[in-house]
């Protein structure tokens, strides 16, 4: 593959980026990372210090944004608080990524009372089935009218589903038929694009605002589960209780910048067993 870009590792960090929980459509070989854009491939190669990326590269901008490169942030007014400073620390170098919103979609719809693995797994098993071989074991990701005409039981038995297939049924089939926009939240609020995204079956306020942060680039959200709410009641013992809360007092808090303050804290958290064995 043509060599396209040469990267800090301290800017983008290919194990923290990638494993960190944004994305699960990604493939690794033992030369490094791939990652798939429509029908485009993009080889991630750690090189020293530094990250190499290299594909036949048509639309370099995109590929930009996806990686996350077309923006910087200063986290460094955060460094001043005791409960982000181990965070900010342990997870520099990972960036946020601008993904394929259908993808994230059904990833996040798929990522529901799941864990890493079995989500990897079964974005893996739906691109495998039903998308496209563009190099060697590496496949795009089906499309909405691709996924639409597979029958949920075929989901579940193959790609180990569970209980999401009809969602995922549904939910590409609003989207292959048109009665759902995917470009709509780009040109909505957070608050005004959430509320969107939770008429697809599936979505609850959690997954919509990983969606929300993970394709459409909508930075004031903060995505609390189970063990966020755990990992900010202990950094913040007098804080905010319930998850709404935590969630809207982050956002105030940290503003454009929450998103990835929560992807950080939740790569440091998980990492750590920071709120492991505390009950919601």
């Amino acid at each position: 593959m043509k060599e396209w870009l040469r990267v800090p590792l301290a800017d983008w960090h290919p194990d923290k980026t990638i494993r960190c929980g944004q994305i699960f459509h990604w493939y690794q070989k033992e030369n490094g990372y791939f990652l798939v854009r429509d029908k485009e491939v993009l080889h991630v190669q750690t090189t020293g210090e530094e990250v190499v990326f290299s594909g036949a590269i048509q639309n370099p901008d995109k590929w930009l944004r996806f990686l996350g490169l077309h923006t910087e942030r200063d986290l460094s007014p955060y460094a001043k608080d005791p409960a982000l400073v181990d965070a900010l620390l342990y997870a520099k170098g990972l960036r946020l990524l601008l993904q394929d919103p259908f993808v994230t979609i059904i990833s996040f719809i798929l990522s529901a009372n799941n864990h890493f693995a079995r989500i990897h797994t079964g974005i893996h098993c739906m691109a495998a089935h039903w998308g496209e071989e563009i190099e060697e074991g590496v496949f795009s990701f089906p499309a909405p009218e691709q996924l639409a005409a597979v029958p949920p039981s075929r989901l579940r038995a193959l790609c180990t589903t569970g209980y999401r297939d009809r969602y995922i049924a549904q939910t590409a089939a609003r989207i292959a038929e048109g009665s759902w926009d995917l470009s709509l939240p780009f040109s909505l609020s957070a608050n005004e694009a959430r509320k969107v995204l939770l008429q697809l079956p599936g979505v609850g306020p959690k997954v919509a605002d990983c969606i929300l942060l993970f394709a459409y680039g909508k930075g004031d959200v903060f995505p609390v589960d189970v063990w966020m709410h755990r990992v900010m009641r202990a950094l913040y013992p007098n804080g905010e209780d319930g998850r709404k809360q935590i969630a809207e007092a982050a956002v105030q808090r940290f503003g454009e910048d929450a998103g990835l303050l929560q992807q950080m804290l939740f790569y440091y958290a998980r990492d750590h067993k920071l709120g492991a064995g505390k009950k919601s």
